[in-house]
């Protein structure tokens, strides 16, 4: 599966000769490397679009309040491979926003909705999606959830690639992404009120304390939203606050739903409630955002006006009152972080959030779709070695006892390993991937294996990079899973994918290790079907089964190692997390690790922060329950590997057309 090479386009030859040759390094701006490597891309004021269309300073709307909008920096945007044949069209649609500038690392990129889609979207690469899958109805909560200066946005719409106003529409979706942002800067940077966000809905009033569960919500569902003042009165520095709850749905439109008049126009005191019992709100698939303003004095009349056709509140911006908020409700405000006044702000803010997706839907074994974007780090090692046609003659003579290779398409009879990427040009996975032992293969590994980055659906094409160098702990030995652990030197063979790696667990302190009955995610694009002990991996009793095209993701808990020593099978399992199903699913299926998922990540996630605390490396079968209990899969844990990965990756940017063995 290959991809012709990356051509400048034509507009590119207009600019400066430092800027084209900027563009044409391998870390391009287009696609991109991290900067610690690679240059970054142009300054915001080193290029000019020629294009018509481009509108006024995004400040002028200010006039005399410019201070507000100082010290700018354009929101940076990429786009993925998949829709790389389109990129003279994104380069003037990016260009002609004067908000906006092409380059690596970005903030967003734009993808393609799904495979084969005209739809176009802008995700957030900073920080992970909504959720990791892909769902049905379900609804879930959550408080703040990332540090401060962190983009925040899920995916947004574009429109569709023939659409004449597509231009357009991006930059609305480009200014609501700046509005969500703003918001949530100013959230992260000012005091957390003690206030816990409620509902009442037709058959459950607002909880006598506290907040509200939201487990159980449903798209198009009515509800009405509160807010209680949980401080403790006897706290010494709490004291009743005017507020005001702003509202921004998934489509992103603000709405003001609650105001010192829900509360008798008086503050809220702690252990009171204020509940806007006039307006009902129909809950919306995906996230909504809530932002509680604390005022010690409510805003003078006329801020908060209602809307004469809706009846819906909202703020009015015209006259230039509260010019900080406004700044940020105008989504025109690219100040990163925002370059607010240093006199007194009068007000706090604090986020909040409720989000409904979809209720997971559970494939054979165990795993569902990531979604879009989720795993940007996640690489794929395939075999280069084509099959002919008398080799796939052959193995069909051999029926039930070969591969099926006439059955595969070709992703699913070249796919080999999963990996993920740690560093630029720096792949970690598992040693039985790439080697037979420490100082076997030697440069057999480096001709006939090659790993592709930059998509999750291997039946679509990613950027191919070529592997320079390896190197393997020298504990590992073949037919066995100790020190089963290796690292790969890549470098660019067809195209240039993003280079987002994935933190590991020894490079976050503190990071809590995965012990017995802690939450992990395996991802790959292994097999899906329950291999029992002894059976072969490519045909079950259930039949003949191959590589998914999707990666999948599967949520295990960790296992208690004294008790997987002794599950026959699993005697050595030293520097190594065994894991199972998790407890509280929800369905009687198993989630494991299979063949072809080997070397991929083992994830864990503590809020937005995704770390990776494990490599597949193997198990006894895939899921298969024995004596009523599940026989584990095993990963190797990362978090007892820091020193080796970092001394390795010393090694391995040293080494060229070389396989060396590592202590």
């Amino acid at each position: 599966m290959a991809t012709s090479a990356w051509q400048m386009p034509s507009i590119l030859r207009a600019f400066s000769g430092a800027l084209a040759l900027l563009l044409a390094l391998p870390g391009s701006p287009l696609h991109g490397q991290d900067q610690a490597e690679y240059p970054a891309a142009p300054p915001a004021d080193s290029a000019t679009p020629a294009q018509a269309g481009v509108r006024d300073d995004p400040c002028s709307y200010l006039n005399a309040t410019r201070n507000y909008c100082t010290n700018t920096r354009r929101v940076t945007i990429g786009w993925r491979l998949n829709i790389e044949a389109e990129q003279d069209l994104l380069w003037r649609m990016i260009t002609r926003n004067p908000k906006a500038r092409i380059g690596w690392p970005a903030e967003f990129e734009i993808s393609r909705a799904s495979p084969g889609s005209k739809t176009l979207v802008l995700i957030a690469t900073q920080n992970s999606p909504v959720g990791s899958t892909e769902t049905e109805e379900d609804a879930s909560y959550r408080g703040p959830d990332r540090e401060a200066g962190e983009a925040t946005g899920d995916m947004i719409d574009i429109g569709e690639l023939d659409d004449p106003r597509l231009a357009d529409k991006f930059d609305q979706a480009l200014q609501n992404l700046i509005r969500i942002r703003a918001l949530g800067l100013l959230s992260s940077q000012l005091r957390r009120g003690a206030f816990a966000l409620c509902l009442e809905r037709v058959d459950r009033e607002c909880p006598g304390e506290d907040g509200s569960d939201f487990a159980m919500l449903r798209p198009g569902e009515e509800a009405r939203f509160g807010l209680r003042n949980v401080a403790d009165p006897d706290t010494a520095g709490s004291r009743p606050d005017y507020v005001y709850v702003l509202m921004v749905t998934p489509d992103n439109q603000v709405r003001v739903i609650l105001t010192p008049d829900d509360a008798g126009g008086q503050p809220l005191a702690p252990g009171q409630i204020a509940i806007n019992r006039q307006e009902t709100i129909i809950l919306q698939e995906g996230r909504t955002r809530f932002f509680t303003l604390l005022r010690a004095a409510p805003f003078a009349p006329g801020v908060i006006v209602r809307d004469p056709t809706s009846g819906q509140r909202t703020l009015d911006c015209s006259a230039g009152r509260e010019p900080v908020l406004c700044s940020a409700l105008s989504g025109e405000n690219i100040a990163l972080p925002p370059a607010w006044p240093t006199g007194p702000v009068h007000w706090t803010m604090a986020e909040q959030s409720v989000i409904v997706t979809r209720k997971q839907q559970y494939a054979a074994g165990g795993g569902r779709t990531a979604k879009a974007g989720f795993a940007p780090w996640q690489a794929q090692i395939f075999s280069n070695q084509t099959y002919s046609k008398k080799q796939i003659d052959e193995d069909t003579a051999l029926g039930p006892k070969g591969k099926m290779l006439a059955r595969q398409t070709d992703y699913q009879r070249y796919h080999r390993c999963g990996g993920s990427l740690i560093a630029p040009g720096i792949v970690l996975t598992a040693a039985h991937c790439v080697a037979k032992g420490p100082t076997v293969e030697g440069g057999q590994v480096l001709r006939t294996r090659e790993v592709r980055l930059g998509t999750q659906d291997l039946s679509q094409p990613g950027a191919v990079y070529r592997i320079a160098a390896v190197v393997v702990h020298k504990g590992y030995r073949t037919n066995s899973q100790r020190d089963d652990i290796a690292l790969l030197r890549i470098v660019p063979k067809v195209g240039v994918a993003p280079q987002l790696a994935v933190r590991l667990a020894h490079e976050v302190p503190g990071f809590p290790r995965a012990t017995p009955g802690a939450p992990i995610s395996v991802l790959g694009w292994g097999f899906t079907g329950v291999v029992e002990r002894g059976e072969r991996h490519e045909m079950t009793q259930d039949g003949p089964q191959f590589a998914v095209a999707r990666l999948q993701i599967a949520d295990l808990e960790a296992f208690d190692p004294a008790e997987c020593a002794r599950i026959p099978g699993y005697g050595d399992i030293f520097k190594t997390i065994c894991a199972v199903t998790r407890s509280d699913r929800q369905d009687r299926s198993t989630a494991f690790s299979c063949r072809g998922d080997s070397g991929g990540p083992v994830i864990r996630q503590r809020g937005v922060q995704i770390v990776q605390v494990g490599l597949v490396s193997g198990g006894v079968g895939c899921g298969a329950i024995e004596n009523g209990q599940q026989n584990p899969s095993r990963f190797v844990d990362l978090a007892l590997y820091g020193a080796w990965i970092e001394g390795a990756k010393k090694l391995v940017r040293s080494l060229n057309n070389e396989v060396r063995p590592f202590p």
